[in-house]
């Protein structure tokens, strides 16, 4: 498949010339899928590359890596495990894996009675302590659905071990009106146990009772064990299965502060949204599979035409962490060098992900976009009705995204830029060659009819999807991250040097973070 995308890019350099008079190409590339749009019609796309990729995607057995997905079977290898994350929104289970399906709905059924009893008690705001997938995609779905919140229910994360973070959390708040969640799979994670920690000892500095403190502790974990050694009740712990990875673990009991913020049935909604688009994995032909797809489209831009980022502007301000939420999916799944048989991966993975929010970013890094050097795919995602009381505004805000993509695709010859100028000679010359856009820049639109919480979780599992056809298309494993291991050890071996400025330093450091530990130490 990989020959097949870099011979397509080589033969198809001019996007324009794809487009051109091909009056049915919106249809074509547009893919409806319940309350989403898809719009692949202003990517370097042929019906010819799609019938050549599904006929290697099959001799690649592409549908038996979806099976072994939806029937729990091992499909991260390093780990052993299973990706059991679309057990989790599944209507019905194969028999294999029912007991884990009835647990799991057990599970939801917790969260909601849960969420019930600490508002009952007079818990008015939960603050989140997370991070990565524990952080990033319930504050993605609360940030994107919080109009329709509860009224009188709140929600702040913390994720960042800087006590900045969590003392802007707590500012303002009633310690006896506000609870904590301790979202960790491990329980372990150093960040989320030191804020845990600051954050018993914030409580009891207001005069709360060490048995009061107890009752505004909520863990989420797949370790109820190292939970409960930390002094959780145990009927303030929410257990998850090993086998949901961290940033596929929003449909699990990480996604409690969402029911108790916007009730168990939107949660509900957010399931049944994603459970949609998982069965559309499943049936839909490639042609129109729409994580197959974006899928294609990324290893078009990646290996085919050698792009090494991409950016996501979302055209509503309730997606804003969006970009920031798919740079974990997409970079910390796929951005990998080894294959799964441990050989060195020959092509180019993972792009780049940033973004922004349109219209503030138009005035930002769209001047680089436009007329930068380097070409930088784009996603755009909208949502077709506005759900607020200034509803003039939104008609202005679509066609800002439209004449965006559009002007990425057309550009402006020199031509037409010297065409605009009112004067004549040198000097309208210089200006009219500063106004030249190369356009051929491709983009793709991701049109929800209104951001509701089942639209949303299509969005979000159309996005795991492709990241996992990603990954196993190039052979590498998506669910597990040891590139974060690293990082992690060292750290647990340099924080006693900074908070033991007696300790000797070790001479097996290199010089450069000798002399910076030596700065710091210095106070």
């Amino acid at each position: 498949m990989l020959e097949a995308l870099r011979a397509h890019a080589a033969a198809h350099g001019d996007l324009r010339a794809l487009v051109a008079g091909d009056h049915v190409r919106a249809s074509t590339l547009g893919i409806e899928l319940g309350e989403l749009w898809l719009d692949l019609s202003k990517q370097p796309l042929t019906l010819e590359l799609l019938d050549t990729l599904s006929l290697r995607a099959d001799g690649q057995r592409l549908r038996d890596a979806l099976d072994d997905l939806f029937a729990g079977r091992i499909v991260n290898r390093s780990e052993n495990r299973a990706a059991l994350h679309p057990l989790l929104r599944a209507v019905e289970a194969p028999p294999h894996l029912q007991a884990q399906h009835a647990a799991m709905r057990s599970v939801r059924n917790e969260m909601a009675a849960l969420s019930d009893r600490l508002a009952q008690s007079g818990i008015e705001t939960l603050i989140n302590l997370g991070i990565g997938g524990s952080d990033l995609g319930p504050k993605l779905a609360y940030e994107a659905l919080r109009s329709q919140r509860i009224a009188g229910r709140h929600l702040r994360f913390v994720a960042n071990v800087d006590g900045a973070a969590l003392e802007a959390a707590v500012a303002g708040l009633d310690p006896t009106r506000c609870a904590f969640v301790l979202a960790s799979k491990s329980f372990g994670t150093q960040e989320t146990r030191m804020n845990a920690i600051s954050a018993q000892r914030w409580l009891a500095e207001h005069g709360l009772p060490g048995e009061q403190i107890a009752q505004r502790m909520v863990a989420l974990t797949a370790k109820p064990d190292a939970a409960r050694a930390f002094g959780i009740a145990d009927d303030r712990i929410l257990a998850f299965d090993e086998a949901i990875g961290g940033r596929y673990s929003l449909w699990s009991a990480i996604g409690f502060p969402l029911v108790f913020a916007l009730g168990a049935d939107r949660f509900e909604s957010l399931l049944a949204g994603a459970a949609l688009v998982d069965r559309h994995v499943q049936s839909a032909p490639w042609s129109k599979n729409a994580p197959f797809l974006m899928a294609v489209v990324e290893l078009l831009h990646r290996i085919g035409y050698g792009y090494p980022a991409q950016a996501v502007v979302a055209y509503d301000e309730r997606l804003a962490r969006l970009p920031e939420y798919l740079q974990q999916l997409v970079m910390e799944s796929n951005g990998k060098s080894i294959t799964v048989d441990g050989s060195e991966l020959v092509v180019p993975a993972a792009p780049v992900i940033w973004g922004g929010v349109g219209t503030s970013v138009q005035h930002a890094f769209f001047q680089s976009l436009h007329q930068g050097t380097d070409i930088v795919p784009v996603t755009f995602v909208a949502a077709r009705n506005a759900d607020h009381r200034f509803a003039d505004h939104h008609p202005a805000l679509l066609a800002n995204m439209a004449a965006q993509s559009a002007a990425l695709l057309r550009g402006r010859s020199f031509e037409e830029a010297l065409a605009q100028e009112s004067e004549t000679g040198e000097m309208a010359i210089a200006r009219a060659r500063q106004r030249v856009f190369a356009g051929n820049r491709p983009s793709t639109t991701l049109l929800m009819d209104r951001l509701t919480p089942s639209a949303l979780g299509s969005l979000i599992a159309l996005y795991e999807h492709q990241v996992y056809l990603v990954g196993r298309l190039l052979g590498i494993n998506s669910f597990d991250q040891w590139g974060v291991e690293l990082g992690k050890e060292l750290c647990g071996e340099l924080l006693p040097l900074l908070t033991d400025v007696r300790s000797p330093l070790p001479a097996s450091l290199d010089a450069g973070t000798l002399a910076l530990l030596r700065r710091l130490r210095a106070g």
